[in-house]
């Protein structure tokens, strides 16, 4: 059973993805949370990081919608586990895979990263 950090975070990335709105994202970072950001310009720090990556992510998608497949947790990380599809900018259907790592502490991110697998399009 995943933890109420886990749990928390997996709930508010969904609404994250349907609404678009970073603010709750941003609230689950601490103050100081590294961000690596995969593209050019590595990592990002604090609740703002949360929200420039929430933002690219966005932008890169018309929409998109995850399903955390596996969760496993072991003395504060998490490793998700997740499959999305949604759509391309330019309305393609899109789908790929990836895993994303929180390190946590007192029920905030301290650090995240992800990495995912190209997408594919047209596929689903």
């Amino acid at each position: 059973m995943p933890s109420e950090t886990a749990e928390r975070f997996m709930r508010v990335w969904k609404d994250f993805e349907r609404d678009g709105d970073p603010v709750p994202l941003a609230a689950l970072f601490a103050d100081d949370a590294e961000v690596l950001i995969p593209s050019p310009g590595g990592a990002v720090r604090g609740p703002q990081a949360a929200v420039q990556y929430g933002n690219a992510y966005r932008a890169a998608y018309r929409e998109i919608h995850s399903d955390f497949t596996s969760v496993v947790e072991y003395e504060g990380r998490v490793v998700l586990e997740w499959d999305a599809w949604g759509a391309s900018p330019d309305g393609r259907p899109i789908t790929c895979k990836g895993v994303s790592i929180l390190e946590t502490a007192d029920g905030r991110v301290r650090r995240f990263r992800t990495f995912t697998q190209a997408p594919a399009t047209g596929i689903r």
